[in-house]
């Protein structure tokens, strides 16, 4: 049981052998690593098929398997705790660095400065440089923009509300 238990809260599957004597009853039941097992379905037949090189029979048939399962999307492989929680905690890091870095640029979308003519390498990073100087950051936020030569600069990107940031926040806390 506590190897069952142990591979359902790694895996979200905990597999066993049971083997049956001639009269029908249950002679042992062996633990099976979850990490090396699989489950195919061969004409209408379930069949647990075992990659350990220690396994006992590397294919068996489901009245042979003990199989315990976590939650399941299809009801015949359980979904791995350990995955849905990185799963959870990745979009919970992935929110806080698009929030960091939103909150850092002053609040704002992203923006595109539009030269009517092609620039030179020279003038393309002057205008980048003096544009990122003045304007990157919480503390230069809404300070004026002075474009050059017919400049002119376009919103792009989801603004937050639009993006549900602070519904995806909220979620994230929860889950």
């Amino acid at each position: 049981r506590e190897a069952q238990v142990t591979n359902l809260c790694l895996w979200g599957n905990g597999y066993s052998q049971v083997r049956w004597n001639r009269g029908g009853r249950i002679v042992d039941i062996w633990p099976m690593l979850s990490r090396y097992m699989r489950l195919d379905r061969h004409d209408g037949q379930l069949r647990y098929l075992s990659t350990d090189p220690a396994a006992r029979a590397p294919e068996l048939p489901a009245t042979e398997v003990l199989h315990t399962r976590t939650m399941s999307l299809n009801g015949l492989v359980g979904l791995s705790p350990i995955a849905l929680a990185r799963q959870a905690i990745g979009l919970g890091l992935a929110t806080e660095r698009f929030g960091a870095a939103f909150f850092n640029n002053g609040a704002r979308p992203g923006l595109v400065l539009m030269s009517p003519g092609e620039l030179s390498d020279g003038a393309y990073e002057r205008i980048k440089n003096s544009w990122t100087e003045a304007h990157s950051g919480v503390e230069n936020a809404h300070k004026p923009a002075i474009l050059e030569q017919g400049t002119t600069i376009e919103t792009i990107g989801v603004p937050p509300e639009e993006a549900q940031f602070l519904q995806t926040r909220q979620f994230q806390v929860l889950e």
